[in-house]
């Protein structure tokens, strides 16, 4: 008997301590508290776009569009940009774990906010359905915060030690019911994006929920043939599916090609460039670490 209220303790202990959750981002009750024209305000964010090639950058572009957020906390573009820089700062630059989560959790909350401006979701949202449930009614608009909701929560979830991720495995099954929603509306969105998120998604998960390197390594293909330049579908496939599969030559020539390219030539936005470029050679040294 004392053994089995044990057992009962240790395992409320373990799901309390490890439970992923988070406030939704549109409960934050958010009230314009800045003046300024939003017009000017976007056009400064989206120039410090072309030269962002560094941590302190991609932080000077956040800033940027929290200002456009502070005189209308609803703008869907600024809120959009918040949740994919927020993302590309923790996933690319941070390297403290607790910083990440933070970034992570942000990221998550303004591409939260976002959905929240379609007025389907926002009767949804209001009634309490979460997100899994209630992007079934978003549409193409609201592609970007879906993919930077996706990624944030899997990248929070995939940050967790193996103990707590098997305590959250329900995620899995809630993030993949917004990538699916997003493979409804627009499959060969942003250069293969979303082939690419189902190839991580496939090479990531254990078999038992649902990983499949095959099924992988199809969808990296898809992605590259509708993305040639997009270095992020070369670092995620060499970092996920070849470490997996323990091919190191296939890892290396990945990782090169990246290293190699073009950023002012190729058509993929320069921050996401020079983002994957720094992880690539940051994944290379870390070689013989990984293999």
């Amino acid at each position: 008997m004392k053994l089995i209220i044990k057992f009962v303790l240790l395992a409320v202990l373990f799901t309390t301590a490890g439970c992923i959750s988070w406030d939704e981002g549109w409960k934050t009750k958010a009230k314009s508290s800045g003046q300024g024209n939003v017009k000017e305000l976007l056009a400064s964010a989206y120039a410090l776009e072309n030269t962002a090639d560094s941590g302190d950058k991609i932080r000077n572009i956040i800033t940027a569009f929290e200002k456009v957020t502070a005189v209308e906390p609803a703008n869907f573009d600024a809120l959009s940009k918040l949740s994919e820089y927020l993302f590309m700062y923790s996933y690319i630059y941070t390297n403290d774990k607790k910083e990440r989560g933070e970034y992570y959790l942000k990221a998550i909350k303004y591409a939260e906010q976002a959905m929240y401006t379609n007025p389907e979701f926002k009767v949804l949202a209001d009634q309490g359905k979460p997100v899994w449930e209630a992007v079934k009614v978003l549409t193409v608009k609201e592609m970007a915060p879906m993919y930077w909701w996706y990624m944030s929560a899997g990248q929070y979830w995939t940050d967790q030690n193996s103990l707590k991720r098997l305590l959250n495995f329900y995620w899995t099954p809630r993030a993949k019911t917004v990538l699916e929603r997003m493979t409804a509306v627009k499959p060969d969105w942003n250069y293969g994006r979303i082939y690419m998120s189902w190839a991580c998604f496939y090479a990531i998960v254990p078999g038992f929920m649902g990983g499949d390197v095959k099924k992988s390594a199809e969808n990296f293909d898809k992605a590259i043939k509708l993305g040639p330049d997009v270095l992020s579908h070369f670092v995620n496939r060499a970092l996920y599916l070849h470490v997996k599969n323990g091919d190191k030559e296939a890892f290396k020539k990945d990782l090169n090609f990246v290293i190699s390219s073009d950023l002012r030539k190729i058509n993929y936005p320069y921050p996401w460039g020079a983002g994957y470029r720094m992880k690539a050679k940051e994944l290379l040294g870390r070689i013989d670490k990984l293999f």
